[in-house]
């Protein structure tokens, strides 16, 4: 990442980013970790543990229940190691605990936040719900529109599979910052450029992520931070605006599930 004489902090604040430069192991290494799992394409939606896209987590939901063969299929799902978090204001349960309650899975937790919503909120509730957490990992989903499409207890296999420290959904949509400010361009490129093996035009998106909890606690940390040196803690529309601000930062300890392997979004 380089070296700098200027603190974490002040070269958030003059909008500087030290890019990783891939090296021949890093693109060795990630070209591994997909080796023999997708045959150089993305995934089909079905074929996930997880669907984040609200239309098609509906249908697929809607799908299960009237089928009824996986109704509390996993009650008993080895959850030991792994936190499942969601945050929300709703008054009623929105789709993800639904389909939770649906699966019979109990072993979860929902972090509720009064008043206003802006998607930058969850991390805080995800900061003071880690500082309780005894469990290694942690998995956030989006409470809105997102559903598991099988036993929860697959999610640590796979994840451990990606070799990294936190896992992203990614999107093929570059909404956001990047089309809003010059500075951002450069962020932009890298994201979409990254070590050419082709995937190209996905970005991260911040409705699905696992992560060690350690790891998730910095990047949820920085985020906020972020926010807060820029004089805009809360004024982000979308905590993705910033997550792809600092995805280079933490590539490869933090990648992206480039080709729709755990989670489905487009």
């Amino acid at each position: 990442m380089g070296t700098t004489s200027k603190s974490f902090d002040q070269r958030i604040i003059d909008r500087e980013f030290p890019y990783h430069n891939p090296s021949e192991l890093d693109i060795k290494r990630l070209r591994n970790t997909y080796k023999n799992k997708v045959p150089g394409e993305r995934r089909s939606e079905g074929n996930q543990l997880i669907i984040h896209r609200y239309k098609k987590a509906i249908w697929r939901f809607s799908d299960m229940v009237e089928d009824g063969k996986l109704k509390n299929a996993f009650r008993n799902s080895d959850l030991s190691d792994l936190a499942i978090v969601t945050v929300h204001n709703y008054d009623e349960k929105p789709l993800f605990e639904q389909s939770l309650d649906f699966l019979g899975v109990e072993d979860y937790t929902v972090l509720r936040h009064s008043g206003e919503w802006r998607m930058t909120y969850k991390y805080i509730h995800l900061l003071e719900f880690i500082e309780e957490c005894k469990k290694p990992y942690i998995l956030f989903c989006d409470a809105r529109d997102t559903i598991f499409m099988d036993d929860p207890a697959k999610i640590m296999p796979t994840f451990k599979g990606f070799k990294c420290e936190a896992l992203f959904n990614s999107t093929m949509s570059p909404r956001g910052i990047f089309k809003s400010y010059d500075w951002a361009l450069p962020l932009y490129w890298w994201t979409r450029t990254i070590i050419g093996l082709g995937w190209r035009k996905r970005y991260p998106n911040a409705g699905v992520f696992i992560g060690k909890v350690y790891f998730i606690k910095e990047i949820a940390e920085t985020i906020l931070f972020y926010c807060e040196r820029m004089g805009c803690r809360y004024a982000p529309a979308s905590d993705q605006d910033v997550l792809r601000c600092i995805y280079p930062w933490y590539w490869p300890r933090m990648t992206l599930d480039y080709y729709n392997y755990l989670t489905y979004r487009n």
